[in-house]
Order: structure tokens, then C-alpha cells, then sequence
């Protein structure tokens, strides 16, 4: 048994989305460093005319003499590239950090409504079994009354073909907990199949009155990470256009 919480932070754990996406952030870290390495110097040894078969150099033979060269090629970047390419590449680490913090939001959002949904399909099913009971105690009753005479076999039947039919809600009940237990699994990087549960209950007391629309858009542009990636990715093109020029 989990709580909401719990079952968070046991997703930022193993869930292997969540995972991979992590894995963006080394990845842009290798692209900072590769982005501000210097081209290196190129030594470059070269011999022509040797004679190796020893047969020396005449006027018949005037492939010589012997030419060493020794060159050495020093590139030197222009145009402040090395700045720019920093510059481009810290860009996409911001990018990547974005994307990692907004992946963090979607699953706890995505395993704070997979709570929500066992919690409510286990109340679904309670309600279920309740009415189901309450069925069987309706036939119960009318098997009293027909006994003595009070209703005919008619209204017995009635009842009893209307509690199987709602044991065909008690399955359906069921399966929907299956279904959520199963989703909420998975978000938490498990094999389906167990047994798990969330603690607590759907009984949120409603605030006096509601939010106001304006701040919570005003927020939403402010905190989102994803909206902070679109904004970070429209000044990484731009800084890739002064690189490019």
C-alpha cells in the first residue's frame, strides 16, 4: 500500500521513460565539452628519393639526392567560432535540462491520475458489491414473500433476472481495477500482475471559491518547464544562425 507520494517517487526511480529521458542531460554535457575543444596541431614527416637498394646516385641513376620535409599545420579559428559554438551548445543543455524537468512534471501527473483512478475504481467496485448485495437480499425477501403467498412467482423472477443482470457491473467494476492497478504498474517501472494499492480516499474538501483563470495562465507561463524549452529552443536557433553566418 502506497500513497500518492510514495508512489511518485518510486517512479522517478525506475520508471524507464523517465529513464531515458535522464539520459539526455550527460549527452549534452559531452556536446558542451566537445563544442570548446581547439583543433589540434598536425605534424606531418614526408621523404622522397630514398635509395634504399644502395645504389647510389649517378649520372645514370639521378633519382637523388635524398629530401626530407618536416611540416607542421597550426589552424587558427576566426571569427570568434569557439565562443559560438559554446555559446550553441550551452543552448541545447538548457534545452535538455528543460525537457528532463518537464518529463518530471508529465509523470507525476500521469502517476497522480493513475492513483486517482484506482481510487476511484475501487469505490466503483465497493458501490457494485453494495448494490449487488442489496439485490440479493431484495430476492431473498421476495422468496419470503412468494412463499407465503404475498407476490406472484412473476415478481420473483423479475427480481432475480435484475441481480444477474448487475453482476455483469460487478465484473465490469473489476476489470476497470485491474486496468488501473496494471496502468499504475507500469508507470512505476513494475510487472504488471501485482498487488498494489494507494492509500486514502477521493473525499477533497472544494475550495470557497475558484481560481482565477488569469493567474493561473500567468503561472503556467512562468513555471512550465516545456513552455521554458520552446523559449530556450527560439534563442539556440538564433545563436545557430550567428554560428552558421
Amino acid at each position: 500500500v502506497l500513497t500518492i507520494a510514495e508512489a511518485q517517487a518510486e517512479a522517478l526511480q525506475n520508471n524507464p521513460g523517465w529513464m531515458a529521458e535522464k539520459l539526455g542531460l550527460p549527452v549534452a554535457d559531452t556536446a558542451v565539452v566537445t563544442a570548446g575543444l581547439k583543433p589540434n596541431p598536425v605534424l606531418s614527416v614526408s621523404s622522397d628519393h630514398l635509395d634504399l637498394l644502395g645504389t647510389g646516385f649517378n649520372a645514370t641513376n639521378g633519382a637523388g639526392p635524398s629530401e626530407t620535409a618536416l611540416r607542421v599545420d597550426v589552424p587558427l579559428e576566426r571569427g570568434r567560432k569557439r565562443e559560438l559554438r559554446l555559446d550553441n551548445a550551452g543552448y541545447a543543455r538548457k534545452i535538455a535540462e528543460a525537457k528532463y524537468a518537464d518529463s518530471v512534471r508529465r509523470l507525476r501527473q500521469d502517476v497522480t491520475l493513475a492513483c486517482i483512478d484506482l481510487l476511484a475504481a475501487k469505490a466503483k467496485l465497493a458501490l457494485a458489491n453494495d448494490n449487488l448485495q442489496a439485490l440479493n437480499k431484495v430476492v431473498q425477501f421476495n422468496e419470503t414473500r412468494l412463499q407465503g403467498g404475498a407476490i406472484a412467482p412473476v415478481e420473483l423472477t423479475r427480481a432475480r433476472v435484475a441481480m444477474l443482470q448487475y453482476r455483469g457491473n460487478v465484473r465490469t467494476a473489476e476489470l476497470a481495477l485491474l486496468t488501473a492497478r496494471t496502468h499504475l504498474e507500469t508507470l512505476l517501472g513494475r510487472h504488471p500482475g501485482g498487488t498494489i494499492d494507494i492509500a486514502g480516499d477521493l473525499k477533497v474538501p472544494l475550495p470557497a471559491s475558484g481560481p482565477d483563470l488569469r493567474e493561473l495562465q500567468t503561472t503556467a507561463q512562468a513555471a512550465r518547464p516545456d513552455i521554458a524549452a520552446v523559449r530556450v529552443d527560439q534563442a539556440r536557433s538564433q545563436s545557430d544562425l550567428r554560428l552558421q553566418i
